[in-house]
């Protein structure tokens, strides 16, 4: 009886063992090779934000980006959208205000390292240029000599594209250390029209946001940080 037992106990320690075996073999064939933990990757931190040349040309705004109405798009990679005004016989800088493009290219305090643009015409005319600078502070640096020259740009006669002479009065609107806008009011040809010009810096990056026209786009500080959004996040968004 005891070598039955034991023959017994045997034979079932074996059929275990071998049941344990063929178990494992199928879970490792029905099982899933564990997936690796996918990598994070921080944003970029809005006071050292910096962006390449196709980061801008992905971030700038598109007709999407706008509430309602229809947009024609248009894009520079070299940031030389038409001027909105030409200059006087005798040069005023307060006019550059109405020429983002001819502003900041007066205005580097540091050299520019990559720029982009584009023009959306609706019912409001609305330009965006992007520019990144290689020095730590040169987009605040460009920032404060922009707000230096226009300080004094409170009234100023310009003309047109079309040749009509306009009279322009600028409200200066300081909102924090790194954002400045100016509200315009462009009278003449029997017709006033307003806009407004948003700059915004965050690390090496100033974005200058332009509108011309009647028809609101909401809050330019919204749009801004959309581009600005789409920098920090490594998205065109």
């Amino acid at each position: 009886m005891r070598h039955r037992t034991l023959v017994g106990g045997a034979g079932l320690g074996v059929l275990m063992l071998a049941t344990l075996t063929l178990a494992g073999s199928l879970s490792a064939l029905t099982t899933p090779p564990p997936v690796p933990e996918a990598e994070i990757i921080k944003p970029i931190e809005p006071g050292t934000l910096s962006a390449s040349q196709p980061q801008l040309e992905q971030a700038v705004l598109r007709p999407t980006d706008l509430p309602g109405g229809s947009y024609a798009y248009a894009y520079s990679p070299t940031a030389s959208p038409k001027a909105t005004v030409r200059r006087l016989p005798e040069p005023e800088r307060c006019s550059l205000i109405l020429d983002p493009d001819s502003l900041l290219r007066d205005t580097h305090a540091a050299e520019s390292t990559g720029q982009a643009s584009a023009i959306l015409q609706g019912p409001t005319r609305v330009s965006q240029l992007l520019t990144t600078f290689a020095r730590s502070d040169g987009a605040s640096a460009t920032l404060q000599e922009i707000q230096r020259v226009t300080r004094n740009c409170q009234d100023f006669q310009a003309v047109l594209d079309d040749g009509t002479p306009v009279r322009v009065h600028v409200k200066a609107n300081p909102i924090d250390e790194d954002t400045y806008a100016l509200h315009l009011t462009m009278t003449g040809g029997g017709r006033v029209t307003n806009g407004i010009l948003t700059l915004r810096r965050a690390g090496h990056v100033l974005s200058v946001l332009g509108e011309l026209g009647d028809d609101g786009i909401g809050d330019p500080l919204k749009l801004v940080d959309v581009t600005l959004n789409r920098l920090t996040h490594g998205t065109p968004g």
